[in-house]
């Protein structure tokens, strides 16, 4: 059956003279995996963005292009977006959504299907790509390659009829590649899905390929079988050099056997047809290159990390060796500093340590300061999920006056156009005020002497790590006590300000429900509804279970144990994170939950940084008499509430773990 037919295509940009696609053929069959090969500006993109008629260019485009026998002008904008589904080579431009679930489901609520089948539909489509482990993490979180894989898994949830990818491993390291290809190969192979791919890794990709377009100049200067094709492509094509090594071998003989595509293929093309003689490969002008270019690769002083964020890796360097090489650096002899003892050499380290051109303390502070980043990002809070941030210049304590949503008036204009001065309402919150944290920490002369490099990347860590866990601690324990009052000077959870349950209850269908309402419920200072949107449940470890159920099943048991066949909160598009701080501040007592609101219709609790520095800051410090290298390392953060309508608690009950 032939899925995609394109006939006589032609295209040229906006504001250009000449085509950038001309004539172009092309019939694709249901099931077959094509590759669109050719040098950058040959057309591929142009040809793919083409076909998904949403990502078209501006321009003059003659011929025609159809799927299944229609014109792709003339689908509905809903089967467009369904039946042709493209990946692009920069993932985070494909993702919209905050979580992998949700980016999951995006493009089926786009397309109103019904919860029930969204649900089927995500759950099956992260099954395929075995992401169920990842299904509520922050898409801000992924790798390269697991956004890639994602983009691919959200489109595949529409269940699309042709999958269009343009370039997709462009920009992935080669196991994410690899595992991305493996992906589509699986779509190809086991569901029948047609797959329309351009693509530099051809070493990879070809050897999967049904049929080859390849594409020069913007027309189509060869297509048909993979083998053929290859076999083909002349010495001067650009793609020549592009092709498999097994392809280029075959080239390299003059063969005229039918063209291998893999390196397994290759191998058995060998034994089969030359395994009983020798051959010399025709020689080539490597020698005159090599007289012109003494290198193929030069180095200088080349620093290695396992990711842009951490830190530089000193393989087979000692903290001795890192030492001299510093010092060499400076200027001093090596042969001198390598007869040093290492009290002596720590001795003359102690005598740099303040210099500000010397090499070892900028290293030193450089290291540990990207630990310290690194770490600090990886601790395992929860106040961010939920918390908003903000940024103050100074230390000075102020009132801060926030604008209530819906706190300004709006009325009718008379006859004569006069307008009545109004101003948004304001309530004076408490005082906006950060302090400053920190502690120091030294290299001592033992662990120098004992050449403990593991230092650099652990303890200051430690201390960073102490750092973020400080912040959530006095989160949760702001909302936990309680005791924060507000600028009618009562408590943020109070009974005058509609945001708290008494009776506590563990988290339930209809526990939950009754703090939404509470919510949901809150008005601006002149009696009108604002219409605040719940987001997130906080919880204390140990509800995670029950309340997952509670939030994504699609039916579930009601408080009084009867069985409904519709789950209401399935709909409601709320998240929940849980958090052990809880559970430690309550003890054996009864353990709150809350619900926060969503920052767009009304602000909970705040984290303030000075001038939006939310990493803590590291700085070489002199202690007299202090035998080590001494750094301070420190950080300015201060909590306030924002709003008590965007948080609501439920006193809970106690929990045994």
């Amino acid at each position: 059956m032939e899925i995609l037919a394109i006939k006589d295509l032609s295209f040229c940009y906006a504001g250009e003279d000449s085509p950038a696609l001309s004539d172009i053929n092309i019939t694709v069959s249901q099931g077959d995996f094509t590759v669109l090969a050719g040098a950058t500006g040959s057309g591929k993109s142009t040809l793919l963005r083409l076909i998904k008629r949403e990502l078209a260019p501006r321009g003059v485009t003659t011929g025609s292009i159809d799927i299944c026998g229609a014109p792709v002008s003339a689908l509905s904008d809903r089967d467009a977006a369904a039946r042709i589904g493209y990946v692009a080579q920069r993932p985070e431009e494909q993702t919209v959504t905050d979580r992998v679930w949700h980016e999951l489901a995006f493009g089926l609520e786009c397309l109103g299907t019904p919860p029930a089948l969204i649900r089927r539909r995500v759950a099956e489509v992260a099954a395929f790509f075995g992401i169920e482990d990842r299904f509520d993490r922050p898409t801000s979180a992924l790798s390269g390659g697991e956004k890639q894989l994602l983009a691919l898994a959200s489109v595949m949830t529409m269940q699309p009829e042709l999958l269009l990818l343009d370039e997709p491993t462009s920009r992935l390291d080669p196991i994410a590649a690899q595992n991305f290809i493996s992906a589509v190969r699986r779509l190809n192979r086991e569901l029948g899905l047609t797959v329309i791919i351009a693509e530099h890794r051809l070493e990879d990709i070809l050897p999967l390929a049904t049929q080859v377009v390849i594409l020069d100049g913007g027309r189509v200067a060869d297509s048909g079988d993979a083998r053929a094709v290859t076999a083909r492509i002349p010495p001067a094509s650009p793609v020549a050099d592009a092709m498999p090594a097994a392809v280029r071998l075959h080239r390299a003989l003059g063969s005229t056997l039918p063209c291998p595509l893999s390196v397994r293929e290759g191998r058995g093309f060998i034994a089969d047809n030359y395994g009983n003689s020798v051959r010399a490969l025709p020689a080539t002008d490597i020698a005159e290159k090599a007289e012109k270019k003494p290198y193929a690769l030069e180095f200088s002083d080349v620093f290695f990390r396992y990711s842009r964020e951490g830190a530089d890796v000193l393989r087979g360097m000692s903290l001795r060796d890192l030492s001299i090489e510093c010092l060499v650096r400076d200027g001093q002899s090596d042969s001198a500093l390598r007869r040093m003892s290492s009290d002596d050499l720590y001795s003359e380290m102690c005598r740099q340590y303040f210099n500000p051109t010397a090499a070892f303390p900028a290293i030193l502070d450089e290291t540990i300061r990207k630990n310290i980043v690194q770490l600090y990002n990886e601790v395992p809070t929860t106040f961010q999920e939920w918390c908003t941030k903000g940024s103050v210049s100074d230390f000075k304590a102020t009132p801060d006056h926030n604008y209530i949503i819906g706190g300004g008036a709006f009325e009718l204009v008379g006859e004569n156009g006069e307008l009545k001065a109004s101003k948004p309402d304001t309530h004076l919150l408490p005082q906006r005020k950060i302090d400053t944290y920190g502690t120091q920490f030294t290299m001592s002369r033992q662990a120098f002497i004992n050449d403990d490099i593991g230092f650099l990347s652990q303890v200051p860590g430690v201390y960073s790590a102490a750092a973020k866990r400080k912040i959530n601690m006095q989160v949760y324990s702001l909302i936990y006590g309680n005791t924060a009052k507000i600028f009618d000077g009562k408590t943020l959870f109070n009974a005058a300000h509609g945001n708290q349950v008494t009776t506590g209850a563990k988290p339930s269908l209809a526990a939950i429900n009754a703090l939404m309402l509470k919510m949901q419920a809150q008005r601006d200072p002149f009696g009108e509804a604002i219409n605040v949107a719940p987001r997130m449940l906080v919880l204390p470890i140990g509800y995670g279970m029950e309340v997952d159920t509670i939030l994504h099943s699609a039916s579930i048991k009601t408080d009084d144990n009867n069985y409904t066949g519709y789950n209401p909160m399935a709909n409601k598009n709320l998240t929940y994170v849980e958090d052990a701080t809880l559970n430690m501040l309550a003890g054996d007592n009864a353990c709150p939950w809350f619900l926060v609101a969503n920052p767009m219709t009304a602000k909970s609790i705040q984290v303030d940084y000075l001038n939006g520095q939310e990493t803590p800051t590291i700085r070489r410090s002199e202690v007299p008499g202090t035998l080590g290298f001494v750094w301070d390392i420190y950080m300015d953060w201060g909590i306030s509430v924002t709003d008590y309508r965007g948080i609501a608690r439920n006193d809970g009950v106690a929990i045994k773990i």
